[in-house]
């Protein structure tokens, strides 16, 4: 039935294509937890100012910079919201106009913890657990049947769609510093659990605006390959204020399995970055720093994608582009309480009009040894994808896209010790 065939083309387009209503897609979303809280305020540059053990992950050839043992924990709560609508006439004149049906508000909570070992001063070690991906999602479509009642709508079902599990990381490092060059190596392995897709329509009364006729429930299961890679990066100071970093991160291949089957596999590609901290000479200490990131998307082969996961490849064949981020970031400290602002401008590898810009904020303290830092960051999107769950009797959305607005939260708190040895 038409359910069907639109659940299929769903599965196809969402984890190929998707943005952030799919998100939980891991062949295109950001790493959740890949620095601290004092990186993450500053535009999401762990790669230049982490300043703790987190940079076991973000940059491990600056680890040397870092005394002794260091500990490092991190929480983060992440907020979702999610409006959709879809385009409808009035009744005076055919004004045509937004009509919202959907209103979706989801938490979600990762934690982290990381350590560092700086065995002399120009040799360092690092240890990190962390979320690498998530799939969590939740989404509830109450679903109304038209009525003569002034007072509200009869609810006739709903339609309900879940994703669940995580992908894990476990990070070691070392770094060594030779003619004022830091360098770095991460080996990380990836852990996986199983990945579940619940798609549901409950039925409370017969009604064309479901989806199904009867009550529906489908769950797609499936695990990644526990595969394993490198990253290397180089830290140097080039003058007294002005700090400099590369590192470059390795594609991964991952085998995706169902149960009992083969599914597909993908790359994940590489990852370039380039950052720089300048510090101005002046009364009150403040730094500026700036970090650029690039994946070769633009090469992404999914051909065994299409040919092991879906009855019907589209007919139409879609180009990707390179993923490119710019990450900015200020720093103010006066009286050992810094004020950190940065705003971060990424495009999407697969439609422009999708770029996306993210706001980030947040400020530290430090008590002797103990160094706390918290940010927060806030985007908002746009866009219009194809509906979810299609109605049988498809009269109020012919052309089956919905407006999807999307406005997500996140706040990151760090706690880290550093222990007099």
């Amino acid at each position: 039935m038409l359910f069907k065939n639109v659940y299929v083309l769903i599965l196809c387009t969402g984890f190929m294509f998707s943005q952030t209503y799919y998100s939980i897609d891991q062949f295109i979303m950001n790493p959740v937890m890949e620095m601290s809280a004092k990186g993450y305020a500053l535009g999401k540059t762990g790669l230049m100012k982490d300043d703790n053990a987190f940079w076991v992950i973000s940059n491990p050839s600056a680890l040397t910079k870092l005394e002794g043992l260091n500990v490092s924990f991190s929480g983060n709560l992440s907020r979702y919201k999610e409006h959709r609508s879809v385009r409808v006439n009035d009744s005076f004149g055919g004004y045509t106009a937004d009509a919202s049906y959907v209103f979706n508000d989801n938490n979600f909570d990762y934690y982290a913890a990381c350590l560092s070992y700086g065995i002399s001063d120009k040799l360092a070690l690092g240890l990190a657990y962390h979320p690498y991906y998530s799939y969590r999602y939740n989404y509830i479509e109450p679903v109304h049947d038209a009525s003569y009642d002034l007072n509200r709508d009869p609810l006739v079902g709903y339609h309900k769609e879940n994703f669940s599990g995580d992908l894990s990381n476990i990070t070691t490092a070392i770094s060594y510093k030779m003619y004022g060059i830091s360098f770095g190596f991460n080996y990380n392995k990836i852990v996986t659990e199983t990945i579940k897709r619940n798609r549901v329509v409950e039925v409370i009364s017969e009604s064309n605006n479901l989806a199904s006729p009867t009550v529906y429930n489908d769950t797609l299961s499936y695990r990644f390959s526990d595969e394993n890679f490198f990253s290397f990066g180089l830290t140097t100071n080039v003058l007294r204020n002005l700090v400099l970093s590369f590192s470059i991160t390795e594609s991964v291949n991952l085998e995706i399995n169902g149960d009992s089957s083969n599914l597909g596999n993908y790359k994940i590609p590489s990852k370039i970055s380039f950052g720089f901290e300048l510090k101005p000479r002046q009364e009150i200490p403040a730094s500026i720093i700036f970090q650029y990131d690039n994946q070769d998307y633009s090469k992404l082969d999914i051909s065994s994608l299409n040919d092991a996961w879906f009855i019907d490849s589209p007919e139409e064949e879609l180009n990707y582009y390179d993923k490119e981020t710019f990450h900015f970031g200020i720093e103010i400290d006066n009286n050992k309480t810094p004020l950190r602002f940065g705003m971060v401008y990424e495009n999407s590898i697969f439609q422009r009009d999708l770029d996306n810009a993210i706001f980030t904020f947040g400020i530290g303290k430090n008590i002797n040894n103990l160094i706390i830092d918290l940010a927060a960051n806030y985007s908002s999107l746009n866009y219009s994808y194809v509906d979810s769950f299609v109605p049988e009797n498809n009269l109020s959305n012919p052309d089956l896209y919905e407006k999807i607005t999307e406005t997500n939260f996140d706040m990151r708190l760090t706690i880290s010790y550093k222990f007099k040895l």
